[in-house]
């Protein structure tokens, strides 16, 4: 069991890390695209519900730049 906790907290530590190099070095849409396809894996299926201000408060935006990105990424064809 302890071994199974220490991976999990790596996995989690190197997530965390790597969020943080991203975070530094990728333009506002790249953080955007990461975010849809991480948030993306969590689900059974490919419908993602979310609002203008769930998308501010996790890419650090006013509501103006969360909803062009939105609009323009909504558009293109997956």
């Amino acid at each position: 069991m302890q071994h199974l906790l220490l991976r999990y907290t790596q996995a989690l530590l190197t997530q965390v890390a790597q969020t943080a190099v991203c975070n530094r070095h990728h333009s506002l849409d790249q953080q955007f695209c990461r975010w849809l396809l991480r948030s993306l894996d969590c689900l059974p299926s490919n419908d993602l519900t979310m609002t203008q201000e769930l998308i501010t408060n996790m890419l650090g935006v006013r509501r103006e730049g969360a909803s062009r990105r939105s609009q323009d990424d909504c558009r293109m064809p997956v």
